[in-house]
């Protein structure tokens, strides 16, 4: 801001010394024409000038300097309007490109279900138990090229909030997964006791119960959740998708998913 009015405030001084120079000069004009051509008019111009104070004749300078400061200063903000305007379209022509490159990566959800056996986090539900795990998560897809640090974004599930792990690398047009679990406030990782940590489905079942009651005919329980991740160029997108809670089969869905660019990483 100061920069720009610096710049305003010496366009004021040289449009000063400018405006009086010409100003003298057309006087200068005008007065020897007059004189030329008629010594009476050019007498009389004179008597009356002796008359009137000094200071007047910075009225027209005065008006011109701020009619060329003004228009100085329009000058300037139409340059910076243009200057931005150009900014805005090559940025419109990056977005447009990397929204319409085959290659973006593209992450989808896929289903809610156990961590995969050969992550190296996962614990089984009993030593005596093979296959099963305590921890869940979000299956992801990736329909495009590699996606970096994807992370399910926190959301809410009435009074419990989910929080979720970090996956470093999904390969191109590969599956990833994200652990998921239950905090009674966001972010701090408080949350119920570590069985029910990662039970989602218990916790959108009785959310709906809830909120809907328990008739048959109550409407399914859904709530948003998005994830977001950035390509190797360092561009940010988010997907978002819709979890709902299928009672009928005792089960949680994903709805379609939708994806926007953001250029740089933004928090929900």
């Amino acid at each position: 801001m100061w920069k720009f009015y610096r710049q305003v405030a010496w366009s004021a001084v040289t449009e000063f010394w400018s405006a009086t120079d010409k100003t003298l000069t057309a006087t200068a004009v005008a007065l020897f024409l007059v004189t030329l051509l008629n010594h009476k008019i050019a007498e009389r111009l004179v008597k009356t000038w002796d008359g009137v104070s000094q200071w007047w004749s910075l009225v027209p300078i005065g008006l011109l300097v701020l009619y060329r400061l003004l228009r100085s200063n329009y000058e300037a903000f139409e340059s910076l309007e243009k200057s931005k305007g150009t900014e805005i379209k090559d940025l419109r022509a990056v977005v447009e490109r990397v929204t319409r490159s085959p290659n973006r990566p593209q992450i989808t959800f896929a289903r809610w279900d156990q961590i995969p056996a050969t992550n190296p986090v996962a614990m089984p539900i009993s030593p005596t138990v093979a296959g099963q795990f305590l921890q869940r998560g979000f299956y992801l897809n990736n329909d495009g090229d590699a996606a970096h640090e994807v992370t399910v974004e926190p959301f809410q599930i009435e009074n419990l909030w989910c929080g979720s792990g970090m996956a470093p690398r999904i390969e191109g047009h590969g599956q990833g997964f994200s652990v998921v679990w239950l905090e009674t406030q966001k972010g701090i990782g408080s949350g119920p006791p570590y069985e029910e940590k990662w039970n989602l489905l218990g916790a959108m079942s009785r959310a709906e119960q809830e909120k809907y009651g328990s008739s048959m005919y109550r409407q399914q329980y859904s709530v948003p959740v998005s994830v977001i991740y950035r390509d190797s160029n360092g561009v940010w997108y988010r997907s978002r998708s819709v979890l709902t809670h299928i009672r009928s089969q005792h089960r949680l869905d994903f709805g379609p998913t939708t994806h926007e660019v953001l250029m740089e990483k933004k928090s929900a």
